[in-house]
């Protein structure tokens, strides 16, 4: 067993099996509960949140008034995620909408002229990579060291 771990190709593996672990475990949490953050930069005007639902993970971002951000997104943590795919287009304007990755703008309750933005990430595209590159990782075979060869040097003169 303690060969398996030998090599940077199967510690790495590891470590992307971790990560697709994780991130599966954010896909099936999504599709019953919401869970957001929300940052505030104190020193400029940028404010923004990310939110994992309904198989995606979204990212807001507002350069005006940070509470506009907040009270206009919906309120992930008390939300179910069987409706929220109705608020969420009652909220915006999608742009582009392909696959599950999405951009868009708010469309209600603006008192800026900017409002704020929305991109959605769906999760498989963060998991189905990872899984791939651990599976890859882990069971490819190591290829065979090669024996380094000496170079011996060349007599001088005609022996």
């Amino acid at each position: 067993m303690g060969d398996f771990f030998k090599g940077w190709r199967r510690k790495i593996g590891v470590v992307t099996l971790l990560m697709a672990l994780v991130a599966m475990g954010g896909w099936i949490r999504s599709q019953f509960i919401g869970d957001s953050m929300w940052f505030d930069n104190t020193f400029g005007r940028l404010h923004f949140g990310l939110a994992s639902t309904q198989s995606d993970i979204l990212i807001a971002s507002s350069i005006d008034d940070g509470s506009q951000l907040r009270s206009s997104f919906p309120k992930f943590a008390t939300t179910e995620a069987d409706g929220f795919q109705e608020n969420l287009d009652r909220q915006f304007e999608w742009h582009w909408r392909v696959l599950g990755f999405g951009h868009g703008e708010s469309i209600r309750g603006l008192r800026s002229p900017r409002g704020f933005q929305i991109w959605a990430i769906p999760y498989w595209s963060i998991v189905i990579p990872l899984t791939l590159l651990t599976a890859y990782l882990l069971l490819a075979k190591p290829r065979p060291n090669k024996p380094k060869k000496t170079i011996e040097p060349v007599p001088a003169g005609g022996a």
